[in-house]
């Protein structure tokens, strides 16, 4: 599989990631939203944590990341893992777009 096969791979196993992950916030219906913001706005940051060097977050990324509520978000960092993220690339995205250390919270870290 090239490089672009693969590249395709992790944001198809990162979209499903993120619907399991809003599945399981709300089982009795699909939710449109999780951790504050919209499934499909968080969709904009999948480039930003998948593969091995992702590139920075976009700025849509980033202004997702900084209207969501970054404890709950944070609250699925071990689910990661199972969908082929790495959580430090996750985990990483408030400091790259340049929220203030003291808003990060200590799970994020």
């Amino acid at each position: 599989m090239g490089k672009l096969g693969s590249e395709l791979l992790v944001l198809q196993l990162a979209m499903v990631m993120l619907l399991v992950i809003a599945s399981q916030v709300n089982s009795q219906s699909t939710p449109k939203s999780i951790c504050g913001v919209k499934i499909s706005e968080l969709a904009l940051c999948i480039p930003a944590i998948s593969g091995e060097s992702p590139p920075r977050p976009t700025k849509g990324c980033c202004n997702v990341i900084k209207k969501a509520d970054l404890r709950c978000l944070c609250s699925f960092k071990s689910q990661l893992v199972n969908y082929g993220v790495k959580p430090e690339n996750a985990m990483a995205l408030p400091k790259k777009c340049y929220i203030t250390k003291s808003k990060i919270p200590k799970a994020c870290k």
